[in-house]
């Protein structure tokens, strides 16, 4: 059997989210003071396809990769390629939350503030996520799906207990600063359930597409996927819109303006619910519209495709446009600018794609191979 097709909607989905930083963070940044109110009615609408949606693919590629290897070594009979994944998964886990906390430095000593050192922004939430995941990757799905289920219901009960401590010096205060820090955030009992997620969707998708058969690949995509999908999915959105706990002056920022429902809320419970159902019903469609062949041509999901191939170089670097138009530009005229930054960048990621420098500057493939190079010494 050969190697697995590359999946075209991992790739879709994780630039969408890249995309989607990109306008989220530069209207944040770049808007003036007073009308800050149309960058929180677009954070409320859009956010499901941020932060979340690329924890979720992380677990996608991230199981992905794992079965991959974990195939290859019992073809070739090779025992001791177990260890060898063992030791470049827990590698790269801690290459990433190294790149986490220099990360978090930097924005510390900018902010003048230490506290921020232990911030959950989406590289530390990955990093922790695979080092909770891989007890995990061997249990069946319906016991991820109950650990999914359990940590959802027990980060809203732990958030309610540690909430009236926050910045207290007491043991709660503490376990409140490294459990959540800032309600803003990526943090980690409420993104892991994503990445958890992520690892099923990746477990049913190696699975199908192990199958040569196409007509039996896509049968198979119907029956463990799509099916169960269009259930679950409105199920979950349905649930997130109805269900209202009275939460919502925790979180986020501008909701008073609106007065949101709770699960257009970034970070509350019905967000959370809602946002799983936005993920699975998006993840479903594309994988339907890819089997169909609507991603055949090659120029089909290119514009994305570089955004995902550098996602983790553009997400470190991109910080710098935080200095360009800082709160320069009126609701009305900041479109253009957001519009030809993004042009701009997609035009430097396609020669840096098209370089002999491609892979050197995607910091994703050179963890990857990192990863790898000190797992066999």
């Amino acid at each position: 059997m050969g190697p697995i097709k590359r999946i075209k909607t991992i790739d879709t989905i994780r630039g969408l989210s890249m995309l989607w930083m990109f306008i989220g963070h530069l209207s944040g940044w770049w808007m003036a003071e007073e009308d800050m109110y149309i960058a929180h009615l677009l954070f409320a609408i859009f956010d499901p396809i941020g932060a979340s949606a690329f924890i979720f693919i992380s677990g996608i590629s991230t199981c992905f990769s794992v079965r991959n290897r974990q195939e290859k070594s019992k073809i070739l009979e090779d025992f001791n390629s177990n260890n060898i994944i063992r030791k470049e998964y827990f590698i790269r886990a801690f290459l990433i939350f190294g790149l986490a906390m220099a990360y978090n430095l930097v924005v510390a000593f900018f902010y003048g503030d230490m506290r921020k050192i232990w911030s959950w922004f989406v590289l530390l939430t990955i990093a922790v996520s695979l080092f909770l995941t891989w007890p995990l990757l061997n249990k069946s799905i319906i016991t991820r799906i109950l650990v999914i289920i359990l940590v959802l219901i027990g980060n809203q009960i732990l958030l309610i207990y540690l909430l009236p401590y926050q910045n207290e010096k007491s043991m709660r205060g503490i376990l409140f600063y490294l459990l959540y820090n800032s309600l803003d955030l990526d943090f980690i009992l409420g993104f892991f359930p994503f990445f958890l997620l992520g690892t099923i969707i990746g477990d049913l998708l190696h699975g199908i597409y192990n199958n040569e058969d196409i007509l039996e690949r896509r049968e198979s995509l119907k029956i463990k996927i799509l099916y169960p999908s269009l259930f679950i999915a409105p199920c979950l959105l349905l649930f997130g819109m109805v269900f209202q706990l009275r939460l919502g002056d925790i979180y986020g920022h501008g909701t008073e303006l609106f007065n949101f429902p709770d699960f257009l809320i970034s970070r509350s419970f019905s967000w959370f619910v809602y946002t799983f159902g936005i993920l699975l019903l998006l993840s479903t469609s594309l994988l339907v519209l890819e089997e169909a062949g609507a991603f055949d041509n090659e120029k089909n999901g290119r514009f994305l495709f570089y955004f995902s191939y550098y996602s983790l170089t553009v997400y470190l670097a991109h910080n710098i446009l935080f200095f360009l138009f800082l709160g320069r530009f009126q609701a009305t005229e900041i479109w253009f600018p957001i519009f030809l930054t993004i042009i701009m960048v997609w035009f430097l990621l396609r020669a840096l794609y098209r370089s002999k420098w491609r892979t050197y500057l995607s910091l994703k493939i050179q963890i990857g191979r990192l990863s790898s190079y000190l797992a066999r010494l």
